[in-house]
């Protein structure tokens, strides 16, 4: 494989309001109730109810499931391999997966001030309307962006080296492409190998001829 010509790198950016708060009152008030020091711990409250987030959350899990599912391991800044073979694919699915976030976080702030009346209740004392954003404010605090980029060429950066270090650092820059290359194979075979156990694990009968797993359970 020609990765400069047969694949490229894909970085996958979620924005994700986890609905949490640290409060320093609260804190201090456990630990001197308790006759702790304030560093001993941290009140963080739920500012809204966990069921609030149930669909918004699973929204962001698919995003991140299929991102790595449709990629390889790349480097450890967060890009992944993605191949042209495999682009359409990626983009239809991440597409579709962004358009139900944005659907996801209309109906959540379309809840929201019924969620923040239900807070009240349930926080009682340590409820403070100044914790919670704007309906405005939310637009922006749940997003799904992925980026594209090449894999990087030696050849590329060799115009602005001097002479004696234009061998040297194409050889680095090879060496790393290669072995990145070879791990994302690695995790390739990995989930082929653990796909063949799940079929086989299907496939095996008792002595009554029977399957010990349902075929038909995922």
């Amino acid at each position: 494989m020609n990765l400069t010509r047969d694949a490229m790198l894909v970085s996958l950016r979620i924005t994700a309001w986890s609905g949490r708060l640290y409060d320093r009152e609260a804190s201090n008030h456990v630990a001197a109730h308790h006759d702790a020091a304030a560093s001993a711990g941290r009140y963080n409250k739920r500012l809204l109810p966990k069921a609030a987030f149930a669909a918004l959350t699973a929204a962001v899990s698919a995003c991140r499931s299929t991102h790595y599912e449709q990629s390889l391991p790349w480097d450890d800044k967060g890009a992944r391999l993605l191949t042209v073979a495999n682009y359409e694919r990626y983009t239809e699915l991440m597409e579709s997966l962004r358009e139900r976030m944005v659907r996801e976080r209309a109906r959540f702030i379309e809840d929201y001030d019924d969620n923040v009346d239900q807070a009240r209740i349930d926080l009682g004392r340590l409820f403070r309307i100044d914790d919670y954003p704007s309906k405005d404010a939310l637009q922006g605090k749940f997003s799904v962006r992925y980026r594209i980029t090449p894999v990087p060429d030696a050849d590329h950066f060799m115009a602005q080296l001097a002479a004696h270090d234009t061998d040297r650092v194409k050889r680095d820059i090879e060496s790393q492409v290669e072995e990145k290359l070879h791990d994302a194979v690695g995790d390739l075979y990995r989930r082929l190998g653990e796909a063949v156990e799940r079929v086989s694990e299907r496939l095996q009968t008792g002595d009554d001829g029977k399957p010990l797993v349902c075929p038909y359970k995922r």
